[in-house]
């Protein structure tokens, strides 16, 4: 897929061990490429890719859009595949003490 020049990009990563992370940047070929060479997020090193299951070029340049756009999946995901098991957003420390607001609200 061709990507658009300073669109963002959010990207799913599945990990090993039933793990998964959510990111988004503006270079996301060389990003995910980061993760996978044990360079990226500290989620993306503790657990490692297997694959990268999604890419979603965004209609916009601005970033806050962008997180949103990167929180609503992340929060989709933790229901689909349990909030222990996903990163993203403003989730992305190895240990969450507590299940994520938003999700108790939904």
């Amino acid at each position: 897929m061709h990507k658009r020049k300073g669109v963002i990009t959010i990207y799913v990563l599945q990990l090993e061990t039933g793990k998964y992370y959510v990111g988004q940047s503006k270079n996301a070929r060389s990003r995910i490429d980061e993760h996978f060479l044990g360079n990226g997020s500290i989620w993306t090193q503790n657990y490692r890719p297997i694959r990268v299951i999604k890419e979603i070029e965004l209609e916009t340049h601005n970033w806050r859009v962008a997180l949103e756009a990167e929180k609503q999946l992340t929060l989709n995901l933790m229901k689909i595949f349990g909030w222990q098991n996903v990163r993203g957003a403003a989730w992305t420390k190895l240990e969450l003490q507590a299940i994520p607001r938003e999700l108790l609200r939904s």
